[in-house]
């Protein structure tokens, strides 16, 4: 099953999103985890709101990076952060959402749907489609 870990500056905005995204496309065919350099102290609440929007709670608790959790992953994906050294790691160059307005969390949040999709794709784990995510009714 593969392992993949999402890091950002302080696990509270895109690696969240990302592992949401990638647990629910992915449920059962492959791990996911996210992490940041700093963690701050909680996920950002215009996120939450934002992931909510599209039936994904975001309920965890902002983690460090620590070797053994990078160890453990597969595939590694850096947002907004450098790569990690001696690690094949894919960037990800997307805005940092954090301390945004929800109109721009939404912009944000469709631009890492977007790039999980082709992540599952590519790893080959997609799940069977039992009901599509909620369309955001704002956009």
């Amino acid at each position: 099953m593969p392992r993949v870990l999402f890091i950002c500056p302080a696990n509270n905005g895109n690696s969240q999103m990302a592992e949401a995204f990638f647990r629910f496309m992915a449920q059962y065919r492959a791990a996911a985890a996210s992490a940041g350099l700093q963690p701050a102290t909680e996920i950002d609440p215009v996120i939450k709101i934002a992931m909510q929007e599209v039936g994904l709670l975001l309920s965890g608790r902002p983690q460090m990076l620590g070797p053994a959790l990078a160890a453990e992953a597969d595939r590694v994906i850096a947002i907004g952060c450098d790569p990690l050294p001696d690690q094949a790691t894919d960037d990800w160059k997307l805005p940092n959402p954090v301390g945004l307005a929800l109109d721009e969390v939404r912009r944000i949040r469709e631009q890492v749907r977007a790039r999980v999709e082709i992540l599952v794709a590519d790893l080959n784990v997609a799940r069977p489609v039992t009901r599509n995510l909620p369309s955001d009714a704002q956009e």
